[in-house]
């Protein structure tokens, strides 16, 4: 529900607008549970277009990921999902910096 509330948003010309529309959803899909807010993960690059605040979630993501990977025993579900959500930011920080060694 809320992925599709922010599709549907990421044609909004206002700046102002879709940042604290980008920020209610992230702190909404936060609180109702950790695991939940990690699907937003996409949006990361939108947020960090619009909002300075975008920039502090994504560190605050890469750095839960970077300690899922290393928790992850090699080869486990725990590793693969860890590996697909680490895959997935560096998708937003190409998108955002376009530098490939940076993401």
């Amino acid at each position: 529900c809320i992925q599709s509330q922010l599709a549907s948003l990421s044609h909004e010309r206002d700046a102002a607008k879709l940042a604290e529309a980008l920020r209610s959803s992230f702190h909404a899909a936060e609180e109702m549970g950790g695991l939940l807010a990690l699907g937003l993960i996409p949006f990361l690059a939108l947020y960090q277009e619009v909002s300075p605040e975008g920039i502090t979630t994504f560190n605050r993501y890469k750095v839960f990921v970077r300690s899922l990977l290393k928790k992850a025993e090699p080869r486990s579900d725990a590793a693969i999902l860890a590996a697909a959500l680490a895959k997935a930011l560096a998708d937003v920080a190409f998108r955002v910096r376009r530098d490939a060694n940076e993401a």
